[in-house]
């Protein structure tokens, strides 16, 4: 089976890794250009539980089916494969509803790095309450 290539940004000093063929477009917002709205903006951070002050300077658009939302990361690396990262699953027996959007973990020598699943934050319900609503900073 074929490596899969994974996108790893920064949330709060903590590493996440997303698989690619998840994400449609990374938008530097420090650049200054206009970035055009794409589906629902989810603050991942809040949603993960480790919010923190910070502008959040990407933004990273995902499609899952015909299934549009993008989140903010403080940092966005290279697109990364996981091959020589030793990979842990998640363990069973601490699998819970809150937690199902993360697989598991890869380990690459230096840090773990939780490896998301698009379509499982997506459809949880903890999506809908993890939006940015309206008055709160976007940029």
């Amino acid at each position: 089976m074929a490596e899969q290539a994974h996108l790893v940004f920064r949330l709060a000093g903590y590493s996440f890794a997303l698989d690619i063929r998840s994400v449609a477009k990374i938008h530097d917002l420090a650049a200054g250009t206009e970035v055009p709205a794409w589906g629902e903006e989810l603050d991942l951070a809040r949603y993960f539980g480790v919010e923190e002050e910070s502008r959040r300077p990407f933004r990273v658009d995902v499609s899952v089916g015909d299934q549009a939302w993008c989140f903010r990361a403080d940092a966005v690396e290279d697109i990364q494969g996981f091959g020589l990262a030793v990979v842990l699953a998640f363990p069973p027996m601490l699998r819970t509803e809150e937690n199902r959007a993360i697989q598991g973990f890869f380990f690459d020598g230096l840090r773990f790095i939780h490896q998301v699943d698009a379509a499982a934050i997506m459809s949880s319900a903890r999506f809908g309450a993890s939006h940015l609503r309206d008055g709160e900073p976007r940029a």
